[in-house]
This record gives C-alpha cells, structure tokens and sequence, in this order.
C-alpha cells in the first residue's frame, strides 16, 4: 500500500513536470509575442500610438516663446503623414462632391448654359 502511493505520487510529480513544462514553453512564447508587439508599436508613428493633450502641450504651444512654441506645433499629432494623406482625401471627396452637385443640379447646369451663351455670344 504504501509502494502503490509512493508510486501515484512520483507520478503526479511527473505529470506537474510536465505541465510546468508546457506553461513555461507558453509563457516564453507569450512573451516573444510581447516583445514583438512592442517593437511594432513603438515604430510606430506619434499618430498611431496615440498623443495626449496634457497640460505642459497646450502651455507650450500658447506660449510666448516662439522656439517652445514652434517646437510643440511640429510634434502636434495633426502633423504627421497619416493625417496629411488622410486630409487630402478629405479634400479629393469634397472636390467629388462639388462636382457631383453642380453637375446633377439642373439649375447649376442652366446657369452654366446662360453665362456661356452670354460669354460666346450664342
């Protein structure tokens, strides 16, 4: 009886081994994943990892001093390519939109009509 539980506990010993094993081998991985993450974020630019609007920001970028002042409008999160490409497009859709509207506007397009009958002299 007492060989059977020595033996049930060697073996409950081997299997918690085990397991330790495996969890640690996953924890390894967890943390190569981690780091990898990590990496990927901080090459990140300003705009993607997120800028905060503390207190020192809006001083700096009201104050009288011109170099503290220029130096905080170039690290502003408005001023970085992502949000230079994205107000392009803005731009571009505003354009499609403007088209759009004086070309399906029937008034628009009979003023155009007037002004160049009046223009060509038709």
């Amino acid at each position: 009886k007492n060989h059977l539980r020595r033996e049930t506990i060697k073996l409950e010993g081997q299997r918690l081994e085990r397991e330790l094993i495996l969890v640690r081998e996953k924890a390894e991985e967890q943390k190569e994943l981690l780091e990898k993450e990590k990496a990927n974020y901080q090459n990140r630019d300003e705009y993607e990892r997120g800028f905060i609007l503390d207190r020192h920001f809006i001083s700096d970028i009201l104050s009288k001093d011109q170099d503290i002042s220029t130096k905080a409008q170039l690290r502003n999160p408005w001023f970085s390519e992502h949000y230079n490409r994205e107000r392009e497009k803005l731009f571009f859709y505003s354009l499609q939109l403007t088209k759009e509207f004086i070309l399906n506007s029937k008034k628009c397009r009979n003023n155009f009509q007037h002004l160049y009958c009046l223009w060509y002299g038709y």
